[in-house]
């Protein structure tokens, strides 16, 4: 789908490839870097793979947002302004690196506080180079891991940096 093997195939073109390779029976799509750097996978998710896995595993009212919606799996939205209505999820799934690349960190984190439920789970992914690209002006020096400083807190990864001069 990306330009691996010759020129760039339009978008539209490729969404439907993927269409007709779900009403076919594939559940699986190999989206290496190899094929271009993340070109496949937001594809993917764009189109609503995500939400087919997991209807696929019985999670029958799941959902996804993009900016641009892909009926019946996506429908329009953003991260930072979701179109849904307070505590309506018991689970929020922000894979892809979604959050690192949230212009407006601080609504997306409000809106994932207003629509899930209390009590909701919520996982995320989120790189330790997203974490480094925010602090920018540092030089990483370390990471370690530390167990149970106290029962509120079972895991922590410390990270310690220093802020390089001139930046």
């Amino acid at each position: 789908m990306s330009a691996t093997y010759g020129p760039p195939k339009l978008e539209i073109d490729m969404i439907k490839v993927i269409h007709h390779a779900v009403e076919s029976g594939i559940t699986f799509f190999d989206t290496s870097d190899f094929y271009g750097p993340h070109t496949n996978e937001v594809l993917l998710r764009k189109i609503g793979a995500d939400v087919f896995a997991l209807k696929e595993i019985g999670v029958e009212d799941s959902i996804g947002i993009f900016k641009k919606a892909f009926k019946p799996l996506v429908i329009s939205g953003q991260g930072f302004k979701q179109p849904f209505k307070n505590s309506t999820f018991d689970f929020v799934f922000s894979c892809g690196g979604m959050i690192e690349k949230s212009t407006k960190l601080a609504d997306f984190v409000m809106e994932i506080s207003r629509t899930l439920k209390p009590e909701g789970f919520l996982v995320v992914h989120y790189s330790l180079n997203s974490f480094l690209d925010l602090f920018h002006f540092c030089k990483l020096l370390k990471t370690r891991d530390i167990d149970r400083i106290d029962s509120k807190m079972p895991f922590i990864r410390e990270i310690v940096v220093k802020k390089m001069s001139g930046l």
